[in-house]
């Protein structure tokens, strides 16, 4: 995997002290305690960054008039949109959602565009439902990202009709390995722990209520000749259709707390905290017979740094018609490291609109 593999490499050839003092540094990104602020992740990884393909799709180019008590401001910005696509995922757990980073922009005389760049909320906010990633012979389309640039806000100043070269990075989550951690609905249960990670234990919450029953069905009585599509099911249940909810805590027995991938409310950022040993993914509901898994919909989880309690994750999804759901399941993300990967976007056209009036 990424990590480990770049130590070992990192550790084969420290032979002064420079490289040493950057196999501590690294070694400090992944292991820092939760709570501690730390620096930028690392530094572009343009080795990494031919496993991806970014392209802009679409350019929009707008202007605001805002009226003032002396005189009148604008603001222009140029929209581009692109998309994503990723061509190996070895190693690779999750990509932040919000706007990449933008580097520097130049236009068609290879001088820089005079413009402020969009960095978006504040913190990284990673995908939770990416993994694992199916990647084909094609690649794999994992969706758009969207660029802002605020040019000068002065109208009168000409707009480059074309971009020659625009450098920016998004961070993305590689990992160790990937857990799959299963506890039994079960809020009598207390603390359990795990052969695969011998250092975490999760309980369920006492105050999450027991698995729905298995539904019961009465057929429906159709009109002759009703059409029949693959959704079709003549039956309908004999009570209203229950909730599974859950509340689980997920704690480290060093005492370090377990950060999650995504914190509801934003809490804990990820250029604040690091993520540590452990991150979690998400939680799935699962079927220890069937063997079936379904992604909550609903869901969120609260890092534990402020609760002695841990990682909150919590969740609820509508019964499925078939599916009976007995085990929550923990995914969870081993010595997790964020990556930056650079990008660039080549010849991206500017639309232009005529000047404002004298």
């Amino acid at each position: 995997m990424l990590c480990r593999a770049e130590f070992k490499r990192l550790a084969a050839v420290a032979s002064n002290a420079a490289i040493g003092m950057l196999l501590l540094c690294c070694a400090a990104l992944v292991n820092t305690v939760a709570g501690q602020p730390h620096a930028e992740p690392n530094d572009l990884r343009w080795d990494l960054a031919e496993n991806f393909e970014f392209r802009w799709t679409a350019v929009d180019l707008s202007t605001k008039v805002i009226r003032g008590e002396i005189f009148d401001s604008y603001e222009r910005t140029l929209t581009i949109t692109g998309e994503l696509r990723v061509f190996e995922s070895e190693g690779l757990v999750s990509f932040e959602q919000e706007q990449p980073r933008v580097l520097s922009v130049s236009d068609g005389r290879g001088n820089a565009v005079p413009c402020q760049f969009a960095r978006g909320a504040t913190g990284r906010w990673y995908r939770n439902n990416v993994w694992p990633l199916d990647v084909g012979p094609l690649g794999l389309g994992a969706g758009s990202f969207t660029v802002r640039l605020y040019l000068a806000d002065n109208p009168k100043e000409p707009v480059p009709p074309l971009l020659t070269e625009l450098k920016g990075y998004i961070y993305f989550l590689y990992a160790d390995d990937v857990l799959l951690v299963d506890v039994p609905f079960d809020p009598n249960g207390g603390w359990r722990e795990f052969e695969a990670a011998p250092d975490l234990q999760i309980c369920v919450d006492p105050a999450t209520p027991p698995c729905p029953a298995p539904l019961e069905y009465i057929p429906v009585e159709l009109l002759p000749g009703s059409s029949k599509g693959s959704w079709f099911f003549p039956f309908r249940p004999t009570t209203p259709v229950p909730l599974y909810r859950y509340q689980t805590w997920v704690a480290s027995k060093s005492g370090a707390p377990v950060m999650a991938l995504r914190d509801w409310g934003r809490s804990y950022y990820r250029d604040v905290y690091p993520l540590g040993d452990y991150a979690i993914l998400r939680t799935e509901l699962h079927d220890s017979v069937g063997g079936t898994s379904a992604i909550v919909p609903t869901q969120d989880s609260k890092s534990g740094v402020s609760d002695i309690r841990g990682t909150g994750c919590r969740g609820q999804m509508e019964q499925d018609t078939h599916e009976a759901y007995d085990t929550i399941r923990h995914v969870i993300a081993v010595h997790p490291v964020e990556v930056k990967i650079p990008f660039v976007l080549r010849d991206i056209p500017v639309p232009s609109f005529p000047p404002p009036p004298e």
